[in-house]
C-alpha cells in the first residue's frame, strides 16, 4: 500500500508540474527568461516524473536513468532560472555544459545500475537532486540581497529543506531504517510526501517571488514618476526665474534707455520756462504747454524709475556653498530628461569638495541650463554624450561641458548678449546671456568654442573660498552620482 501510495505521489506531482508548465508555455513569448527556465523545467518534471512509476513495464534505461538524469537537470535549470533574475550575462555555455553533463550523468547512472548495484545508484540519485536544490540557494539569496523580497528569504528554506530531504534518503546506505523507493516501509511515504511538499513550495515560492518582484517594479515606477514629475516642477520654477531676470535685464536697459531723453526733455522744459519768465514773454499758452510739459515728463520719469525698482533683480543672499553638491544637484535633476532623449551624461570622476561664495539657486540655474542646452543641441546627433570635467587653476576652478552636437554657429557671440532672440539656433543660448550674468555676478568668467572634432565646450571659471568649519570633515574628493 505504501508502495502504491508513493507511485500515486510521483503521478500527482508530475501532473501538477506538467500543467503547470502547459499553462505558461501558452505566453511562452511574454515571458522573460527566468520564467521560461522554470516553464521548461517543470514540462521535464512532469514528462520524465511520470515514467518512474512504471519500472515493471519500461525498460530501466526509460524508467530509472534517463528520468533521473533529466529530473536533476530540471532541478539546475530552476537554480538558473532564479539567477537569471540578477545575472543578465549570455547563459549558452551554461545550458551546454547542462546538456553535457545531463548526457554524461545518464550514461554513469545507467553503468552503476548494471554494475554497481543500488546503492550506487541511490547515491548518484541523492546527488542529482540535492546538490542542485543547495547550490540553488545562492541564488535566492543574491536575490534577497538586491531587492529585499520577503519571498526571495523563503525560497532559500525551502531549497534547503528540500535538499536535506533528499540527503536523508542516503539513510539506506548507512542505517537500517530502508527508507528507500518503493518500499513498503512508512518512511518512504512520510519521506517522499515530504519531498513532494516541499517541491510545490519550491514553485509557489517562485511565482510569489515575481509577484512580489512586478509589486516592486510598479511601486518604483509610481516613485520614478512622481519624482520626474517633482523635477520637471522645480526645472519649470527654474526656468520662470530665468525668464523673470531676463525680462528684468531688458526693463532695466529700456528704462535706462529712456531716461536718458525724459532727462533731456526736462531740461529743455525748465529751460524754456526759464526763458519765459526771465523774458517777460505775456503768453498764458504757452506757459501753460511747458508746465505740461513738465508735469508730464515728470511723471513719466516716475514710472521709469518704477519700474527699474519693481523689475531689478532682488539683491542674493549669498553663502558659502559647494560647487560639487550644486552641480550632484542639477545633474540629479536631469538625469531622467537626459535618458528619456539618449544622452549619456558623463560626470567628473573624483572631483573635490571645492568651495566658493555664491547663491546657491543661481548656481544650480547655471549648471541646469549648461546640461539642458547640450540635451537640447544633441538632439539629432548620432552620438549623444555630455562630458563634464573639473581642473583647477591656482585659486579658481573651472568646469568644462562638452557635447557631441553641431556646435556654435559663427555668430554666436553677439546672441549671448541677448536674453530673447527669436532667430538664434535652438539648443545653445537658451539662457546663456542669463548664466554669464550668474557667473560674473559670482566673480567669474564664461567661455565658448567648437571642437575641432565636432561638437561645443562651455568652460565656467569660478574663484573658490576657503572650506567652511563643518565641511572640513570631508576634504577627500569622490564622483558626482
Amino acid at each position: 500500500m505504501a508502495a502504491y501510495n508513493v507511485q500515486s505521489l510521483f503521478i500527482f506531482f508530475g501532473l501538477v508540474s506538467l500543467l503547470g508548465g502547459l499553462a505558461a508555455s501558452l505566453f511562452f513569448h511574454r515571458l522573460d527568461a527566468s520564467a521560461r527556465y522554470w516553464t521548461v523545467a517543470a514540462l521535464l518534471w512532469g514528462v520524465t516524473g511520470i515514467p518512474t512509476v512504471f519500472r515493471d513495464v519500461l525498460p530501466p534505461l526509460w524508467s530509472y536513468s534517463i528520468p533521473i538524469g533529466l529530473n536533476s537537470a530540471s532541478f539546475v535549470l530552476m537554480g538558473l532560472g532564479i539567477a537569471r533574475l540578477y545575472d543578465h550575462s549570455p547563459q549558452l555555455r551554461r545550458l551546454m555544459a547542462l546538456a553535457a553533463g545531463t548526457a554524461v550523468f545518464i550514461v554513469l547512472m545507467e553503468w552503476c545500475r548494471i554494475h554497481l548495484g543500488p546503492k550506487a545508484s541511490l547515491f548518484l540519485s541523492v546527488m542529482a537532486f540535492g546538490i542542485p536544490s543547495v547550490l540553488s540557494i545562492w541564488p535566492a539569496r543574491q536575490v534577497y540581497r538586491q531587492t529585499s523580497n520577503p519571498f526571495a528569504w523563503h525560497m532559500q528554506w525551502v531549497l534547503g529543506g528540500l535538499g536535506l530531504l533528499h540527503f536523508v534518503r542516503l539513510q539506506a546506505w548507512i542505517a537500517p531504517w530502508r527508507i528507500e523507493t518503493f518500499t513498503q516501509d512508512h518512511w518512504t511515504l512520510a519521506l517522499w510526501s515530504l519531498i513532494f511538499v516541499f517541491g510545490l513550495l519550491r514553485y509557489v515560492m517562485y511565482v510569489a517571488m515575481r509577484i512580489q518582484e512586478q509589486a516592486q517594479d510598479l511601486s518604483q515606477k509610481a516613485l520614478e514618476s512622481a519624482r520626474l514629475q517633482a523635477n520637471r516642477r522645480l526645472l519649470e520654477e527654474l526656468s520662470q526665474h530665468e525668464r523673470q531676470r531676463s525680462l528684468g535685464f531688458i526693463s532695466g536697459a529700456i528704462c535706462h534707455e529712456l531716461n536718458q531723453p525724459l532727462t533731456a526733455i526736462q531740461g529743455y522744459a525748465e529751460l524754456a520756462q526759464h526763458r519765459v519768465q526771465t523774458q517777460m514773454l505775456n503768453d498764458p499758452a504757452l506757459s501753460q504747454c511747458l508746465e505740461g510739459i513738465v508735469s508730464a515728463n515728470q511723471r513719466a520719469s516716475e514710472m521709469v524709475r518704477s519700474i527699474r525698482q519693481y523689475a531689478s533683480p532682488a539683491s542674493n543672499t549669498t553663502e558659502r556653498i559647494s560647487l560639487r553638491d550644486t552641480l550632484n544637484s542639477a545633474c540629479t535633476l536631469l538625469h531622467i530628461e537626459a535618458q528619456e532623449n539618449g544622452v549619456t551624461l558623463q560626470k567628473p570622476f573624483n572631483m573635490p569638495q571645492a568651495w566658493l561664495q555664491a547663491d546657491p539657486l543661481q548656481l544650480t540655474l547655471v549648471w541646469q541650463n549648461l546640461i539642458r542646452n547640450a540635451i537640447t543641441a544633441m538632439a539629432h546627433s548620432t552620438q549623444r554624450q555630455l562630458t563634464i570635467t573639473w581642473m583647477p587653476e591656482d585659486s579658481n576652478g573651472v568646469l568644462s561641458f562638452q557635447d557631441t552636437g553641431p556646435g556654435f554657429p559663427a555668430d554666436a557671440e553677439k546672441f549671448v548678449m541677448m536674453p530673447f532672440t527669436n532667430d538664434r539656433s535652438p539648443g545653445w543660448g537658451v539662457g546663456l546671456s542669463v548664466v554669464r550674468h550668474i557667473i560674473a555676478g559670482a566673480g567669474g568668467k564664461l567661455w565658448f568654442h567648437n571642437l575641432p572634432g565636432g561638437g561645443a565646450c562651455v568652460k565656467v571659471q569660478l574663484p573658490l573660498s576657503d572650506a567652511p568649519s563643518h565641511a572640513l570633515d570631508d576634504p577627500a574628493p569622490r564622483a558626482i552620482k
